[in-house]
This record gives C-alpha cells, sequence and structure tokens, in this order.
C-alpha cells in the first residue's frame, strides 16, 4: 500500500506525513490487511492508522474499526472535514480511489495545527455516505431504484449507517438488516426472485 502511494500522485504527501508524523507512518508499515482485501473494515483500519489511533502498531483489523468509530462518535457536531472519495475503475469494477483518499486523509493532518481528530474521523464517515447516496442517485437515474437496502456487519456502524439514511432515506424508502450479508446464497436467492420477477 506505502509503494503504491510512493509512486503515485499522492508520494510528496506520503513523504510529508512520514517526516512529520512518523509514529502513524510506522504503524501504517507493519499494517496486515490480508483478511480485508476490497472490504471498508480493511479502508478504516488504515483510516484510523493514518489517525494514529493504533496502541500497538500490530492492532487487529476490529480494534482498529472499533477505534475509528468511537472517535467518530466524539464529534460534538454534525460536522466533519470532507475527505475525497473518488469512483476508480478497476478491472471494470466500480470502486474508491482509495490512495486520494488516503492523501486527502494525510493532507488534514499535516496542514491543521490542532487536528481535531474527532472532526476528521466523523469527516470520513459523512464524506463516504455522501459518496455512496450520489452513487445510489446515478444508478436509480440509470436503472431505477424503488427502495434501498442496507445490509452487512459494516453497517453495524452506527456513525456510517446514520449518516447513510440521513442522505438515501429523503429519496427512498430504507430496508435495514445488519446482520444478513450481501453474498454466498443470500445473492443467489436474489437473483433467482429477479429472473422470477421478470417473467
Amino acid at each position: 500500500m506505502i509503494a503504491v502511494l510512493a509512486a503515485g500522485e499522492q508520494a510528496d504527501v506520503l513523504a510529508k506525513f512520514k517526516h512529520q508524523i512518523p509514529v502513524s507512518y510506522n504503524d501504517l508499515n507493519k499494517l496486515v490487511l490480508n483478511e480485508c482485501n476490497d472490504q471498508l473494515s480493511g479502508l478504516f483500519a488504515v483510516v484510523a492508522t493514518v489517525l494514529g489511533l493504533s496502541k500497538s502498531g500490530h492492532d487487529s483489523v476490529q480494534y482498529l474499526n472499533d477505534a475509528l468509530i468511537a472517535k467518530s462518535l466524539h464529534n460534538d457536531s454534525n460536522q466533519g472535514h470532507r475527505v475525497d472519495f473518488s469512483l476508480d475503475m478497476v478491472n471494470s469494477k466500480r470502486t474508491i480511489d482509495w490512495a486520494k483518499m488516503l492523501g486527502s486523509l494525510m493532507s488534514f493532518s499535516l496542514v491543521v495545527d490542532e487536528v481535531d481528530y474527532d472532526k476528521l474521523a466523523f469527516g470520513v464517515m459523512d464524506s463516504l455516505a455522501d459518496y455512496i447516496a450520489n452513487w445510489i442517485e446515478r444508478m436509480d437515474e440509470t436503472t431505477g431504484i424503488k427502495a434501498v437496502t442496507l445490509a452487512g456487519s459494516d453497517f453495524a456502524n452506527e456513525v456510517l449507517a446514520d449518516r447513510i439514511c440521513l442522505r438515501v432515506g429523503k429519496n427512498f424508502p430504507i430496508v435495514t438488516n445488519r446482520k444478513l450479508e450481501l453474498d454466498g446464497s443470500n445473492l443467489s436467492a436474489g437473483a433467482l426472485f429477479l429472473k422470477l420477477r421478470r417473467r
């Protein structure tokens, strides 16, 4: 991850981050994300590490996620710093440009004299919720959406789920099931349901 950042557009901000906040940089270098590729939990673990929430440099992904959520809950207002979440295409699939997002986060950590990490942690959740809401609205324009289902363990994140519901709920009915996974047999059942409905 650091090698990708160092070889791309974020090289300068990464170098400054390494020089000015070496503890967080070293913790980021030790972070192991083997079991959470392409998952929000991995992204949030990286965010927590950048914000200095790692205690040992070898913390679990779950610990780092919980630390980030706790930090965002400490924000006294419903406002936070805007963090770049831009869309990227990888192997014909839409995904978050994580390098740009981390560069944005590191920039905030470097520029602000007294960083309000509560606001920054909240801003990550709020900005992601805004990105997801805009994405859903674009999909509605092309395919039509009758309702939005928020499912899976990532939506046990109280702050993220609340911010998404606040935005998406203005335009669509929302169904939530935080325990229902969107892969495996549930995805197959959904495909069968759609096939039957279209006949």
